[in-house]
């Protein structure tokens, strides 16, 4: 047996999933569009991190206006992690983090911040070994840490045959325990796909 990996953001893999481009799809939000079906898979929690050598990595804590003064790295638009984050930034007070650099996947935002580019928001599930080992500081900024759900999406009316049941099975026995939060692992000094995909 084959299987095929998408990453992308959330709004092209809905799209892909509708098309048949893909028979499961990982995304951050629920989907309203006609033809799919999504349910909740785990939860996750958006962190702002920067390098240990950041000014603001010592800080005990973070105000979204002091983030916003940073040089910023971001997800591209269409990225559920994206609008998360700009809702939040709005809600205080503030219009949407202008980003200096701008990447399509969660991966090329991670090295940019560990390369000293500006901080960034990113799920906890893709950096808490980052955040152990020391390589990444997440910041205690309360307004922009962010508790989501994440979401499995497939085609309405789909069969789920034996292949994608086995993968869905090993899927979720990898999901974090919940000691892995938004509380414990986004604290200052806290070490703290058959076809899938999610952004």
């Amino acid at each position: 047996v084959q299987t095929h990996m998408t990453v992308s953001n959330s709004e092209t893999i809905v799209t892909k999933v509708a098309e048949h481009a893909l028979d499961l799809g990982l995304i951050e939000s629920p989907s309203t569009q006609p033809g799919v079906t999504t349910e909740v898979l785990c939860e996750d929690v958006l962190a702002m991190i920067c390098s240990p050598q950041h000014r603001l990595a010592a800080a005990t804590k973070v105000t979204a206006a002091e983030v916003a003064a940073e040089p910023f790295v971001s997800r591209e638009p269409g990225s559920g992690t994206r609008a998360l984050l700009d809702q939040a930034v709005r809600t205080a007070g503030l219009d949407p983090l202008p980003a200096t650099q701008t990447f399509n996947d969660a991966e090329a935002v991670k090295e940019a911040v560990i390369q000293g580019f500006g901080a960034a928001c990113l799920p906890v599930l893709a950096i808490a070994d980052d955040l152990r080992e020391g390589r990444l500081v997440a910041l205690h900024a309360p307004m922009l840490t962010l508790e989501r759900q994440l979401w499995r999406i497939t085609r309405r009316g789909s069969f789920d045959g034996a292949v994608l049941a086995a993968f869905e099975s090993w899927l979720q026995a990898r999901q974090p325990p919940e000691a892995l939060s938004a509380r414990s692992a986004a604290t200052p000094g806290s070490p703290r796909r058959r076809r899938s995909a999610r952004s």
